[in-house]
């Protein structure tokens, strides 16, 4: 049923051109990332894949621009 929607909707020629054209623009959307991402060299995806692991300095406060203390360091 949806399907034939779908071509109904397509068939009467004013949506074909958009249908076409979006298809276009995905496709070569998903080309371009797609060489990109194998064009780039192993030793930065190894850094890239590596990231959400890497236990850095604490993130800056935006407030006031200085790091958060952490509960481990302070005087209790």
């Amino acid at each position: 049923m949806l399907i034939a929607v779908v071509k109904d909707a397509l068939s009467n020629g004013a949506l074909t051109h958009y249908a076409t054209w979006g298809l276009v623009i995905f496709v070569a959307t998903f080309v371009g990332i797609a060489v990109w991402a194998l064009t780039r060299s192993r030793k930065s995806v190894k850094h890239w894949s590596e990231l959400p692991l890497h236990d850095g300095p604490a993130p800056m406060d935006p407030r006031n621009d200085t790091p958060p203390q952490s509960e481990a360091s302070s005087d209790v």
